[in-house]
């Protein structure tokens, strides 16, 4: 019996993580539009599971920087951003004069929305306090 119960509540819980990363991608690229400070542009973006990798290039190391900054207060969407590659490169853009440019890979890890998450609690705390609805086999 106790078990028949715990395998429902993986599922609730399964369900109800899937519902709220249901709008992770627009709640990504919506925060990610809201940081990105001037002289920095993205080229990819790639994320498997929570982590997610941006490489992109920046006018100058100062403009990166702020990058790296703003993903780091990203509030409790973003934390951990790590530098993993920036290198100084010329750019030719339009067919103009060559200009220096760095190139930048960065990784970070995309929370799950706290306030689904919390949202969900209380429902998988109510039903496992209420085992009696569970029919007996």
């Amino acid at each position: 019996m106790k078990t028949h119960i715990d395998a429902l509540l993986a599922r609730q819980k399964a369900f109800e993580d899937i519902q709220a990363d249901r709008n992770s991608p627009v709640r990504l690229l919506s925060e990610l539009a809201t940081i990105l400070p001037p002289g920095v542009a993205l080229s990819k973006l790639a994320q498997k599971d929570q982590e997610i990798t941006l490489e992109g290039t920046a006018q100058t190391n100062e403009n990166l920087s702020q990058f790296l900054d703003k993903l780091g207060e990203g509030g409790a969407w973003f934390s951990r951003p790590e530098l993993l590659v920036s290198e100084a490169q010329h750019v030719n853009p339009g067919g103009k004069l060559p200009v220096k440019a760095f190139k930048f890979s960065v990784k970070a890890t995309f929370m799950r929305d706290p306030a689904a998450s919390a949202a969900a609690l209380p429902s998988i705390a109510a039903s496992a306090a209420a085992p009696s609805s569970v029919p007996k086999v």
